[in-house]
Parts: structure tokens; C-alpha cells; sequence
């Protein structure tokens, strides 16, 4: 056998030998959690945007009745764009920027867990969730806000599996959060912030993450993980036998 010959086949093996003996290589790659791309997340954000009508659209926007170019080419601009937090009866509703949500998303998010938006709004959250493929479940009391996720649900089936997302119309007070891995909370969505604490302290099971956007007030007894600049991670601490 040749010297050029000899390292050529040696490359060829070593990827068939990993896939045969069940080595690193092969399983990373096949219990990597799915990627969101920037034009998905642009997608997502566009498209919630689109979806509210002009009475949701303009208390919101300084009075705005249609969503200028530049927020539709560059779905960022909305912070800018959307000046004003909406008063609804339960709490105050502002779209995330996902940007913000991606990196924790993708580390604490894997398939087969169980996802709670708590005050799920326009749904861009749980298309994000969706899509690192995870089981989303999102309640909102708002039925605005719940016909402006099913619109933008319908212009995204192209790009996200809505078929993992359900939504629960109602008071998320009146409902259990014990069955989730993962719960996501805007620390606005409620006007009670001390009974969000208290539920969350009492239900959270042993493990489960909390996902905090622009954190009020702490959460006392779970463990903080990880404070980022527009998110809080915390843990409920598992009990020792």
C-alpha cells in the first residue's frame, strides 16, 4: 500500500468506526437540539407583528395604524416602534425581542421537555420554544391577544411546528403549573406578582428552570442560575432525601 494511499483510508474510517461504536461525534450530532436561524426569528417577530389589529396596534404605538418599512425589514426596530406597554385587565402585555431569549432558550430548552409561557400574549415565545423543539403550552386570559396568536400561527406553519404549541385561554392562577420543565414569565404579565411567587414556590417541581424577563422583584427559595441582562434564570432546588 502507498503512503498517499494509507492516510486517505484512515480518514474514511474513523467518522464509520465513531457511527459503529456509538462514539461523541455520533451521538452530539444526534441529540443536538434543533437551530433557529436569524431569518426564523425575524420571521416569527414580523409576523406576530403583523397579526394585531389597529385597536391593539395603536395604544401601543403611539396612536401608529399601520407598521412602517423599516420594522418589516428589520423586525428589531419594534422596541422602538412599540413605545408603550399595553393595560390589559390581569397585567401589562410587551412583546419580547427574541434576540434576547435565544442563547438561554437553546440552553435550558431540549425535545421532550414541557414549556409554560405564562401570559403567552402574541405567542412569539412559544413559536421560539416550538421551534428548539419542545412541547409548548402558553395561557392567556386576553382573547385579543389570543386571536392575534392564532393569525400569526397560520402565516408560520411554513417555518415552525405549530402542532407542538397548544393555548389556554383563561386565568393562569386557576391553572397547574406543576407538569412543566420550563416555565417562561414577563414580571409584568400579572398585576399580583406576590402570588406569581408564591404559586411558583409551592408548584415549580424539583429541577424545573424558570425563565424571568426583566425580573421586578427576586423569587425567594429557588436557586438563581444565571442573571443576564434582560433575563433571570432560577432553579427550584431539589429536595435531598
Amino acid at each position: 500500500m502507498t503512503r498517499t494511499l494509507l492516510p486517505l483510508l484512515i480518514l474514511l474510517w474513523t467518522p464509520l468506526a465513531l457511527a459503529l461504536d456509538g462514539g461523541t461525534a455520533e451521538v452530539r450530532d444526534a441529540t443536538a437540539p434543533p437551530q433557529i436561524s436569524q431569518a426564523t426569528l425575524d420571521r416569527i417577530q414580523r409576523e406576530c407583528l403583523r397579526a394585531y389589529p389597529k385597536e391593539l396596534l395603536a395604544p401601543m404605538a403611539s396612536g401608529a395604524e399601520a407598521i412602517p418599512a423599516q420594522v418589516e425589514a428589520d423586525p428589531k426596530g419594534q422596541v422602538q416602534f412599540l413605545d408603550k406597554e399595553l393595560t390589559l385587565d390581569k397585567g401589562l402585555f410587551y412583546p419580547a425581542l427574541l434576540e434576547d431569549l435565544l442563547p438561554p432558550f437553546e440552553r435550558y430548552l431540549r425535545p421532550g421537555l414541557r414549556f409554560l409561557d405564562l401570559g403567552s400574549g402574541d405567542g412569539r415565545v412559544l413559536f421560539l420554544a416550538a421551534g428548539l423543539g419542545v412541547a409548548a403550552t402558553g395561557i392567556e386570559y386576553d382573547p385579543v391577544l389570543i386571536a392575534v396568536h392564532h393569525r400569526a400561527s397560520k402565516a408560520l406553519e411554513d417555518v415552525v411546528d405549530t402542532t407542538r404549541i397548544e393555548v389556554i385561554q383563561g386565568d393562569f392562577f386557576k391553572q397547574s403549573w406543576a407538569p412543566y420543565d420550563v416555565i417562561y414569565y414577563f414580571d409584568q404579565s400579572s398585576f399580583d406578582g406576590k402570588r406569581v411567587r408564591k404559586k411558583l414556590r409551592r408548584e415549580l417541581k424539583p429541577g424545573a428552570i424558570l425563565l424571568v424577563y426583566y425580573e421586578q422583584a427576586p423569587f425567594p427559595k429557588l436557586e438563581v442560575v444565571e442573571r443576564l441582562k434582560t433575563l433571570t434564570v432560577y432553579r427550584q432546588p431539589v429536595r435531598q432525601p
